[in-house]
Protein backbone atom coordinates (compact mmCIF):
# COMPACT_ATOMS: atom_id res chain seq x y z
CA UNK A 1 0.00 0.00 0.00
CA UNK A 2 1.88 3.09 -1.33
CA UNK A 3 -0.54 5.48 -0.09
CA UNK A 4 -1.74 5.69 3.38
CA UNK A 5 -5.25 3.54 4.48
CA UNK A 6 -8.06 6.16 4.95
CA UNK A 7 -8.80 7.12 8.66
CA UNK A 8 -11.44 4.05 8.73
CA UNK A 9 -9.31 1.32 7.14
CA UNK A 10 -6.38 1.87 9.09
CA UNK A 11 -8.80 0.26 11.78
CA UNK A 12 -7.85 -2.99 10.14
CA UNK A 13 -5.13 -2.38 8.72
CA UNK A 14 -1.92 -4.67 9.82
CA UNK A 15 0.88 -2.29 9.58
CA UNK A 16 4.38 -4.12 10.06
CA UNK A 17 7.91 -2.17 9.89
CA UNK A 18 9.82 -1.91 6.45
CA UNK A 19 12.30 -4.32 5.98
CA UNK A 20 15.91 -3.07 6.78
CA UNK A 21 15.55 -0.37 9.35
CA UNK A 22 18.11 -0.53 12.37
CA UNK A 23 15.87 0.15 15.50
CA UNK A 24 18.06 0.84 19.24
CA UNK A 25 16.24 0.60 22.07
CA UNK A 26 16.90 3.25 24.73
CA UNK A 27 15.40 3.63 28.31
CA UNK A 28 11.70 2.71 26.90
CA UNK A 29 12.01 4.97 23.91
CA UNK A 30 13.43 3.66 20.42
CA UNK A 31 15.19 5.24 17.81
CA UNK A 32 15.23 4.00 13.86
CA UNK A 33 17.23 4.44 11.05
CA UNK A 34 16.03 4.11 8.13
CA UNK A 35 18.68 3.62 5.48
CA UNK A 36 16.59 3.83 2.35
CA UNK A 37 16.01 7.43 3.27
CA UNK A 38 19.09 8.26 5.55
CA UNK A 39 16.83 9.14 7.89
CA UNK A 40 16.93 9.12 11.71
CA UNK A 41 13.51 8.71 14.34
CA UNK A 42 13.02 8.94 17.47
CA UNK A 43 9.81 7.28 19.13
CA UNK A 44 9.05 8.31 22.86
CA UNK A 45 7.47 5.92 25.32
CA UNK A 46 4.30 5.48 23.93
CA UNK A 47 5.26 5.34 19.86
CA UNK A 48 8.02 2.68 21.07
CA UNK A 49 5.15 0.64 22.80
CA UNK A 50 3.16 0.54 19.87
CA UNK A 51 6.20 0.04 17.49
CA UNK A 52 7.19 -3.56 19.55
CA UNK A 53 3.61 -4.47 18.39
CA UNK A 54 3.48 -3.79 14.92
CA UNK A 55 3.83 -6.99 13.23
CA UNK A 56 2.15 -7.89 10.20
CA UNK A 57 -0.51 -10.04 12.08
CA UNK A 58 -2.46 -7.47 14.32
CA UNK A 59 -4.51 -5.07 13.17
CA UNK A 60 -4.59 -1.16 14.56
CA UNK A 61 -7.79 -2.19 16.37
CA UNK A 62 -6.79 -5.13 18.21
CA UNK A 63 -3.07 -3.45 18.87
CA UNK A 64 -5.16 -0.80 20.52
CA UNK A 65 -7.09 -3.27 22.23
CA UNK A 66 -4.44 -4.74 23.75
CA UNK A 67 -2.93 -1.59 24.75
CA UNK A 68 -5.87 -0.49 26.47
CA UNK A 69 -5.95 -3.57 28.52
CA UNK A 70 -2.33 -3.75 29.55
CA UNK A 71 -2.60 0.05 30.73
CA UNK A 72 -6.09 -0.17 31.91
CA UNK A 73 -7.22 2.58 30.19
CA UNK A 74 -10.27 3.87 27.83
CA UNK A 75 -10.27 1.77 24.37
CA UNK A 76 -11.45 4.61 22.45
CA UNK A 77 -9.25 6.76 23.11
CA UNK A 78 -5.65 4.37 22.97
CA UNK A 79 -7.63 4.07 19.85
CA UNK A 80 -7.60 7.37 18.70
CA UNK A 81 -3.38 7.69 19.93
CA UNK A 82 -3.11 4.18 18.17
CA UNK A 83 -4.26 5.69 14.55
CA UNK A 84 -2.48 8.67 15.60
CA UNK A 85 0.97 6.90 15.56
CA UNK A 86 0.02 4.73 12.92
CA UNK A 87 -0.35 7.23 10.44
CA UNK A 88 2.58 9.16 11.51
CA UNK A 89 4.98 6.28 11.33
CA UNK A 90 3.58 5.82 7.68
CA UNK A 91 4.92 9.44 6.96
CA UNK A 92 8.03 8.93 8.12
CA UNK A 93 8.58 5.91 5.87
CA UNK A 94 8.96 3.51 8.96
CA UNK A 95 6.13 1.03 7.64
CA UNK A 96 5.77 -1.51 4.75
CA UNK A 97 4.53 0.30 1.44
CA UNK A 98 5.71 4.08 2.52
CA UNK A 99 8.17 5.81 1.20
CA UNK A 100 10.97 7.70 3.62
CA UNK A 101 11.35 11.32 3.15
CA UNK A 102 15.33 11.89 2.73
CA UNK A 103 16.98 13.37 5.93
CA UNK A 104 19.07 16.81 5.97
CA UNK A 105 21.68 15.99 8.23
CA UNK A 106 25.10 17.15 9.29
CA UNK A 107 27.11 14.36 9.56
CA UNK A 108 28.65 14.47 6.14
CA UNK A 109 31.79 16.05 5.33
CA UNK A 110 31.78 19.67 3.89
CA UNK A 111 32.31 19.82 0.56
CA UNK A 112 36.01 21.44 -0.70
CA UNK A 113 36.97 23.21 -3.44
CA UNK A 114 36.08 21.76 -6.80
CA UNK A 115 37.21 23.12 -10.77
CA UNK A 116 40.38 22.47 -12.85
CA UNK A 117 43.44 24.43 -12.32
CA UNK A 118 45.70 26.02 -15.39
CA UNK A 119 48.80 25.99 -13.36
CA UNK A 120 50.85 26.74 -17.37
CA UNK A 121 54.11 24.96 -18.51
CA UNK A 122 56.06 26.83 -15.82
CA UNK A 123 57.96 24.73 -13.15
CA UNK A 124 56.98 25.36 -9.88
CA UNK A 125 59.38 26.72 -7.63
CA UNK A 126 61.10 24.68 -5.59
CA UNK A 127 59.54 23.98 -1.18
CA UNK A 128 62.50 24.06 0.55
CA UNK A 129 60.65 24.55 3.91
CA UNK A 130 59.39 21.48 5.88
CA UNK A 131 56.98 21.88 8.71
CA UNK A 132 57.48 18.85 11.56
CA UNK A 133 55.53 15.39 10.81
CA UNK A 134 52.34 16.08 12.80
CA UNK A 135 49.80 13.07 13.89
CA UNK A 136 46.00 13.84 13.99
CA UNK A 137 44.23 10.62 15.02
CA UNK A 138 45.53 8.38 11.78
CA UNK A 139 46.78 11.18 9.65
CA UNK A 140 50.61 11.51 9.60
CA UNK A 141 51.06 14.64 7.29
CA UNK A 142 53.50 17.88 6.92
CA UNK A 143 53.62 20.50 4.74
CA UNK A 144 56.47 22.10 2.13
CA UNK A 145 56.57 25.49 0.94
CA UNK A 146 58.86 28.52 -0.41
CA UNK A 147 57.69 30.70 2.01
CA UNK A 148 59.44 30.47 5.45
CA UNK A 149 56.63 32.11 7.19
CA UNK A 150 54.10 29.71 6.06
CA UNK A 151 56.46 27.40 7.98
CA UNK A 152 56.60 28.87 10.74
CA UNK A 153 53.14 29.90 11.59
CA UNK A 154 51.88 26.08 10.57
CA UNK A 155 54.74 24.83 12.92
CA UNK A 156 53.26 27.13 15.26
CA UNK A 157 49.61 26.21 15.47
CA UNK A 158 49.88 22.33 15.24
CA UNK A 159 52.52 22.07 18.05
CA UNK A 160 50.24 20.15 20.31
CA UNK A 161 49.88 17.35 17.33
CA UNK A 162 51.56 14.47 18.27
CA UNK A 163 55.07 13.48 15.93
CA UNK A 164 53.48 11.11 13.05
CA UNK A 165 56.76 9.39 12.36
CA UNK A 166 58.06 9.48 8.98
CA UNK A 167 57.53 6.11 7.19
CA UNK A 168 54.04 6.81 6.46
CA UNK A 169 53.33 10.15 6.55
CA UNK A 170 51.40 12.29 3.87
CA UNK A 171 52.65 15.29 2.05
CA UNK A 172 50.83 18.55 1.44
CA UNK A 173 52.49 21.73 -0.15
CA UNK A 174 51.22 25.09 -0.13
CA UNK A 175 53.36 26.86 -2.86
CA UNK A 176 53.58 30.98 -3.67
CA UNK A 177 53.41 31.32 -7.44
CA UNK A 178 54.12 34.46 -10.06
CA UNK A 179 51.30 36.54 -9.59
CA UNK A 180 50.80 36.34 -6.32
CA UNK A 181 49.18 33.14 -6.71
CA UNK A 182 49.07 30.21 -4.50
CA UNK A 183 48.71 26.49 -5.08
CA UNK A 184 47.64 23.72 -2.50
CA UNK A 185 48.39 20.25 -3.24
CA UNK A 186 48.12 17.02 -1.34
CA UNK A 187 50.19 13.79 -2.68
CA UNK A 188 50.88 15.68 -6.07
CA UNK A 189 46.96 16.45 -6.94
CA UNK A 190 45.49 19.84 -7.19
CA UNK A 191 43.69 21.11 -4.22
CA UNK A 192 43.54 24.75 -5.01
CA UNK A 193 44.98 27.63 -6.56
CA UNK A 194 44.02 30.76 -5.45
CA UNK A 195 45.10 34.94 -5.56
CA UNK A 196 44.50 35.01 -1.55
CA UNK A 197 47.24 33.22 0.57
CA UNK A 198 44.27 33.37 3.89
CA UNK A 199 42.09 31.53 1.11
CA UNK A 200 44.60 28.50 0.09
CA UNK A 201 45.60 28.52 4.32
CA UNK A 202 42.01 27.97 4.98
CA UNK A 203 41.44 25.14 2.35
CA UNK A 204 44.95 23.24 3.44
CA UNK A 205 43.41 23.16 7.19
CA UNK A 206 40.17 22.13 5.73
CA UNK A 207 41.47 19.48 3.93
CA UNK A 208 43.80 17.92 6.35
CA UNK A 209 41.06 17.97 9.31
CA UNK A 210 38.78 16.48 6.34
CA UNK A 211 41.59 13.81 5.89
CA UNK A 212 41.75 12.84 9.76
CA UNK A 213 38.03 12.36 9.85
CA UNK A 214 38.65 10.07 6.43
CA UNK A 215 41.13 8.24 7.99
CA UNK A 216 40.05 7.33 10.98
CA UNK A 217 36.33 6.30 10.55
CA UNK A 218 37.55 2.67 9.74
CA UNK A 219 38.56 2.21 13.36
CA UNK A 220 36.49 4.61 15.29
CA UNK A 221 33.28 6.26 15.65
CA UNK A 222 33.59 9.86 14.94
CA UNK A 223 31.51 12.74 15.96
CA UNK A 224 31.18 15.89 14.51
CA UNK A 225 32.28 17.66 18.16
CA UNK A 226 34.34 19.24 20.80
CA UNK A 227 35.40 17.87 23.50
CA UNK A 228 37.33 18.60 27.56
CA UNK A 229 38.19 16.47 30.30
CA UNK A 230 38.63 17.05 33.75
CA UNK A 231 38.45 14.50 36.90
CA UNK A 232 38.91 11.75 34.59
CA UNK A 233 35.87 12.56 32.65
CA UNK A 234 35.32 13.96 29.39
CA UNK A 235 32.35 16.03 28.38
CA UNK A 236 31.43 16.10 24.91
CA UNK A 237 29.98 18.99 23.21
CA UNK A 238 28.13 17.92 20.33
CA UNK A 239 26.29 21.60 18.55
CA UNK A 240 25.28 22.31 14.55
CA UNK A 241 28.04 24.82 12.99
CA UNK A 242 28.19 28.38 14.46
CA UNK A 243 26.24 27.07 17.97
CA UNK A 244 29.53 27.46 20.54
CA UNK A 245 30.84 24.41 20.51
CA UNK A 246 34.48 25.80 20.11
CA UNK A 247 33.87 28.69 21.73
CA UNK A 248 32.46 26.40 24.90
CA UNK A 249 35.42 24.34 24.77
CA UNK A 250 37.45 27.33 24.44
CA UNK A 251 35.77 28.73 27.60
CA UNK A 252 36.17 25.63 29.66
CA UNK A 253 39.95 25.19 28.99
CA UNK A 254 40.86 28.95 29.65
CA UNK A 255 38.32 29.77 32.57
CA UNK A 256 38.18 26.54 34.34
CA UNK A 257 41.23 23.99 33.97
CA UNK A 258 39.59 21.55 31.84
CA UNK A 259 42.16 19.42 29.71
CA UNK A 260 41.60 20.15 25.38
CA UNK A 261 40.41 17.00 23.55
CA UNK A 262 39.34 18.41 20.74
CA UNK A 263 37.08 21.43 18.82
CA UNK A 264 36.24 19.52 15.51
CA UNK A 265 36.21 15.54 15.71
CA UNK A 266 35.79 13.11 18.41
CA UNK A 267 36.89 10.04 17.67
CA UNK A 268 35.30 7.06 19.95
CA UNK A 269 37.18 3.81 20.44
CA UNK A 270 34.20 1.07 19.60
CA UNK A 271 35.61 -1.17 22.27
CA UNK A 272 36.56 0.85 25.11
CA UNK A 273 34.28 3.41 24.27
CA UNK A 274 37.11 6.26 25.08
CA UNK A 275 37.62 9.04 22.95
CA UNK A 276 40.98 9.80 21.21
CA UNK A 277 42.40 13.29 21.81
CA UNK A 278 42.82 15.04 18.46
CA UNK A 279 44.56 18.18 19.97
CA UNK A 280 44.59 20.63 16.78
CA UNK A 281 44.07 24.07 17.18
CA UNK A 282 40.80 25.80 18.61
CA UNK A 283 39.61 27.19 14.98
CA UNK A 284 37.56 30.81 16.63
CA UNK A 285 35.61 32.74 14.61
CA UNK A 286 34.47 36.24 14.02
CA UNK A 287 31.68 36.14 16.31
CA UNK A 288 33.59 34.91 19.58
CA UNK A 289 36.59 37.11 19.17
CA UNK A 290 35.04 39.62 22.14
CA UNK A 291 34.25 36.96 24.38
CA UNK A 292 37.71 35.13 23.67
CA UNK A 293 39.68 38.36 23.86
CA UNK A 294 42.16 36.88 25.74
CA UNK A 295 43.32 34.38 23.67
CA UNK A 296 43.69 36.21 20.84
CA UNK A 297 47.19 34.87 19.17
CA UNK A 298 50.21 37.03 17.61
CA UNK A 299 49.33 35.68 13.73
CA UNK A 300 45.44 36.58 14.42
CA UNK A 301 45.78 37.94 10.86
CA UNK A 302 46.88 35.06 8.49
CA UNK A 303 43.79 33.43 8.05
CA UNK A 304 40.97 35.77 7.81
CA UNK A 305 37.42 35.32 10.46
CA UNK A 306 39.45 32.88 12.36
CA UNK A 307 41.88 32.65 14.96
CA UNK A 308 44.06 29.46 15.03
CA UNK A 309 44.72 28.81 19.01
CA UNK A 310 47.19 25.65 19.96
CA UNK A 311 45.67 25.05 23.90
CA UNK A 312 49.33 25.07 24.72
CA UNK A 313 49.22 28.81 24.39
CA UNK A 314 46.22 28.51 26.70
CA UNK A 315 47.83 26.78 29.61
CA UNK A 316 50.71 24.96 29.32
CA UNK A 317 49.10 21.61 30.91
CA UNK A 318 46.43 22.31 28.84
CA UNK A 319 46.22 18.74 26.70
CA UNK A 320 43.89 16.19 28.24
CA UNK A 321 44.43 12.29 28.40
CA UNK A 322 42.32 9.49 27.32
CA UNK A 323 38.91 9.66 29.46
CA UNK A 324 35.59 8.25 29.73
CA UNK A 325 32.29 10.08 28.30
CA UNK A 326 30.33 11.09 31.19
CA UNK A 327 28.78 14.06 29.98
CA UNK A 328 26.61 15.42 26.74
CA UNK A 329 26.30 18.62 26.70
CA UNK A 330 24.75 20.16 23.58
CA UNK A 331 25.62 23.77 23.60
CA UNK A 332 23.33 26.59 21.74
CA UNK A 333 25.30 30.20 22.03
CA UNK A 334 22.61 32.89 21.82
CA UNK A 335 23.22 36.28 23.61
CA UNK A 336 19.81 36.26 24.51
CA UNK A 337 19.17 33.33 25.90
CA UNK A 338 19.09 32.70 29.71
CA UNK A 339 21.51 30.31 30.31
CA UNK A 340 20.40 26.99 31.48
CA UNK A 341 21.42 23.32 31.72
CA UNK A 342 18.23 21.77 30.74
CA UNK A 343 17.83 17.72 30.75
CA UNK A 344 17.40 15.56 27.40
CA UNK A 345 16.47 12.09 27.30
CA UNK A 346 19.50 9.49 25.99
CA UNK A 347 16.95 8.57 23.14
CA UNK A 348 16.74 12.06 22.09
CA UNK A 349 20.35 12.46 22.49
CA UNK A 350 21.29 9.58 20.52
CA UNK A 351 19.23 11.20 17.59
CA UNK A 352 21.50 14.22 17.75
CA UNK A 353 24.87 12.37 18.28
CA UNK A 354 23.73 9.64 15.09
CA UNK A 355 23.51 12.73 13.23
CA UNK A 356 26.60 14.68 13.85
CA UNK A 357 28.29 11.31 12.95
CA UNK A 358 30.84 11.30 10.14
CA UNK A 359 29.88 8.16 7.69
CA UNK A 360 27.26 6.90 9.91
CA UNK A 361 25.25 5.27 7.14
CA UNK A 362 28.32 3.27 6.39
CA UNK A 363 27.52 1.11 9.56
CA UNK A 364 24.76 2.48 11.17
CA UNK A 365 23.73 -0.50 13.19
CA UNK A 366 27.29 -0.54 14.49
CA UNK A 367 27.15 3.27 15.22
CA UNK A 368 23.88 3.45 16.69
CA UNK A 369 25.22 0.22 18.75
CA UNK A 370 28.20 1.77 20.36
CA UNK A 371 26.34 5.62 20.79
CA UNK A 372 23.61 3.77 22.87
CA UNK A 373 26.51 2.31 24.67
CA UNK A 374 28.76 5.67 25.36
CA UNK A 375 24.71 7.61 26.34
CA UNK A 376 24.33 4.51 29.01
CA UNK A 377 26.73 5.93 30.99
CA UNK A 378 26.20 9.30 30.26
CA UNK A 379 23.67 12.44 31.85
CA UNK A 380 22.68 14.17 28.79
CA UNK A 381 21.81 17.65 28.42
CA UNK A 382 20.95 21.01 26.15
CA UNK A 383 23.00 24.02 27.01
CA UNK A 384 21.44 27.72 25.65
CA UNK A 385 24.67 29.69 26.96
CA UNK A 386 23.78 33.75 26.64
CA UNK A 387 26.84 34.09 29.05
CA UNK A 388 29.88 31.70 28.46
CA UNK A 389 31.13 31.82 31.98
CA UNK A 390 27.58 31.22 33.53
CA UNK A 391 27.40 28.33 30.96
CA UNK A 392 31.44 27.12 31.58
CA UNK A 393 30.28 27.20 35.78
CA UNK A 394 26.98 25.19 34.79
CA UNK A 395 29.30 22.21 33.33
CA UNK A 396 31.94 22.84 36.42
CA UNK A 397 29.24 21.95 38.81
CA UNK A 398 28.11 18.79 36.81
CA UNK A 399 31.69 17.38 37.08
CA UNK A 400 32.12 18.40 40.59
CA UNK A 401 29.03 17.32 41.65
CA UNK A 402 29.65 13.63 40.04
CA UNK A 403 33.64 13.64 41.37
CA UNK A 404 31.58 13.86 44.56
CA UNK A 405 28.97 11.02 44.55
Amino acid sequence: MTDAPTRTAWLDARPAPKAGLVVQPVDGETVIYNPEADALHHLEPTAAAVWTLLDGDRSVRVIAADLADRYGAAEESVRRDVLDLAELMHGRGLLVGSAGVPASTGRRAPNGPTGEFDLGDSPLPPSRYVTRVFRGLEHSFEVATNDVAVRNFLDQIFVDLGDGGRSDRARYELVVLAEARYLVRYQDRVVVVTGRLDRALSVLLWHINAEVVRRSTARHLVVHAAAAAREGMTVLLPAAPESGKTTTVAGLVAGAGFGYVTDEAVAIDTATLVPRPYQKPLSVDRGSWEVLASLRPPHDGVVTGQWQVPASAIRADALASAAPIRFVVEPAYDRSAATRLEPVSRAAMLVRLSDSTFNFQEAPGRNLAVLARVLERAECYRLPIGDLHEGVELIVELVTRANRA
